[in-house]
């Protein structure tokens, strides 16, 4: 903000200062002007002045010749015998005379070019004085200019060594958090190891009771399990019985159709009994397949409760799918979606606790498949671990390491702008996960903060990569480039977005919008149009 009101006040004093130069140049401009007017007035009155003062000196001098003529020609015809004395007389006065006209004309010609070349060199001399102003002005323009860089260059080099002055006293202050944390935890570590002294005995205490209530939830699920068992007992019976029928009903008809091609021989006959078989035939089908809806019905209308919550599963049909769902409790709905729906967990034995991700196989069989051949093949801290995969009709539960801390974007919201090492270690973890992945031959493509997830709400939590839904694995013979387009477009690199084949590449392109978000808190490239975004990220 100081840098940007520093910037805005320079702007101002040099537009001020241009328009008191423009302004300064206008009214030399009108000075000039006027007095070039008026010094072009003078000449020309002078000029005509002097016009003037030689045509009465001709009209006076035209005057005096014709007087002279007048009385010459009086005085011949008076006195003619002194005409050659006074015709000499009066030639050597003509002479004179003239010779004083010549010099007159010459003396004002000298004089109006004498006036001419003062006139000149005093508008030369004046140019060159405004020249030397201009001069002048722009000297002291460029020297005001260099003068106010080398200030600009001074605060700068001034608010560099702030700014490292100010990150050493961070890091210093970081240092002896750090430190603090350090000794804290030792404290803690020593009240921890107190605590779990204590605890350890009120654990043998509590041992005995949970071993108590152990027993009645095992009777309890021992009686689940009797009644699903009988309800499992009743509909195998029921289905024996359909199917007893139906064998009997099928030996009649075989044993009439037997009878019936003995006795009669012909094709006509066959005929006949060939019809009669397919009609039997068809309606055999239907009454199975209304035996074996009615199955159905009746099995998905059985339930069993999971824990004392209200939540329930729908009876499935495989006895293995029973035992494995049976070993997880307390379920509770962490997040939905439009193909799965993710529950919290805890397994009945180790009492650990887990996310299992319930997907619907009927239409997708592909994103799931995809996912497990990634996560069967991933073992890393940074990457969310898969612990257990079992199918049950059209469903597949992917049991799950539980991440309890919310996600990089939640985070984000609650606190602001990360620091710089908190940046840096966000970016280590994240990076570490992706190198493992990578060295793997598998490409996330929709990395995001929704995507990364904290093992718990601690400072310390490690950050794991997850939801590898679109992840593209390696196939043998297919080169490295790939070609759909997915993920998210605002951290779409720009191969994505003009569609042309990329590689691994964009995983890295979104971990920089990442690394921007977490600094700024806003998107590199960001509009409100998609048409806008995607021009904005292809420039």
């Amino acid at each position: 903000s100081r840098d940007k009101s520093r910037d805005r006040s320079r702007d101002r004093s040099r537009d001020r200062s241009s328009r008191d130069r423009s302004r300064d140049r206008s009214r030399n401009r009108s000075r000039n002007k006027s007095r070039d007017k008026s010094r072009d007035r003078s000449r020309d009155r002078s000029r005509n002045k002097s016009r003037d003062r030689s045509r009465d000196r001709s009209d006076r001098d035209k005057s005096d010749r014709s007087k002279s003529d007048r009385s010459k020609s009086d005085r011949d015809r008076s006195d003619r015998d002194k005409s050659d004395r006074d015709r000499s007389d009066r030639d050597k006065s003509d002479r004179d005379r003239s010779d004083r006209d010549r010099s007159d004309r010459d003396k004002s010609d000298r004089s109006k070019s004498d006036r001419d070349k003062s006139d000149r060199d005093k508008s030369d001399r004046d140019k060159s004085d405004r020249d030397k102003s201009d001069r002048d002005k722009s000297d002291r323009d460029k020297s005001d200019r260099n003068k106010s860089d080398r200030d600009k260059s001074d605060r700068d080099k001034s608010d560099r060594d702030k700014s490292d002055r100010d990150k050493s006293d961070r890091d210093k202050s970081d240092r002896d958090k750090s430190d603090r944390d350090k000794s804290e935890r030792d404290k803690s570590d020593r009240d921890k190891s107190d605590r779990d002294k204590s605890d350890h005995d009120k654990s043998d205490r509590d041992k005995s009771d949970r071993d108590k209530s152990d027993r009645d939830k095992s009777d309890r699920d021992k009686s689940d399990r009797d009644r699903v068992d009988k309800n499992e007992k009743s509909d195998r019976d029921r289905s024996d019985k359909y199917e007893k029928s139906d064998r009997d009903r099928s030996d009649k008809y075989e044993k009439s159709e037997r009878d019936r091609s003995d006795k009669d021989k012909s094709d006509r006959h066959d005929k006949s009994d060939r019809d009669k078989s397919d009609r039997h035939e068809k309606s055999d089908k239907s009454d199975r397949d209304k035996y074996d809806k009615s199955d159905r019905d009746k099995s998905e209308r059985s339930s069993y409760k999971v824990s004392q919550t209200s939540y329930r599963i729908p009876l499935l049909l495989l006895s293995i799918a029973f035992r494995s769902t049976s070993d997880y409790g307390g379920i509770s709905v962490i997040a939905k979606g439009r193909f799965s729906r993710v529950v919290r967990v805890e397994h009945r034995t180790s009492r650990q606790p887990y996310a299992i991700k319930i997907m619907e196989a009927r239409n997708k069989s592909d994103v799931f498949e995809a996912e497990l051949s990634v996560l069967r093949r991933v073992l890393h801290p940074n990457v969310v671990r898969l612990d257990e995969v079992f199918q049950v009709g059209q469903r597949v539960y992917m049991v799950m390491e539980l991440a309890t801390g919310g996600n990089l974007l939640d985070r984000m919201e609650i606190r602001g702008p990360f620091r710089e090492s908190e940046v840096a270690e966000v970016l280590r973890m994240v990076l570490s996960g992706l190198d493992h992945i990578h060295s793997l031959g598998i490409t996330h493509r929709d990395l995001r903060p929704e995507n990364l997830l904290y093992a718990h709400p601690g400072a310390d939590a490690k950050l794991m990569i997850a939801d590898f839904g679109v992840a593209s694995t390696p196939q043998s013979g297919r080169n490295v480039y790939m070609h759909t387009v997915c993920g998210t477009l605002q951290y779409m690199a720009p191969e994505v977005v003009a569609r042309r084949p990329y590689t691994r590449a964009v995983d890295m392109w979104a971990v920089g919008v990442i690394a921007f978000l977490l600094f700024v808190e806003a998107f590199p490239f960001d509009a409100q149009q998609d048409v806008a975004l995607l021009k904005l990220i292809l420039k």
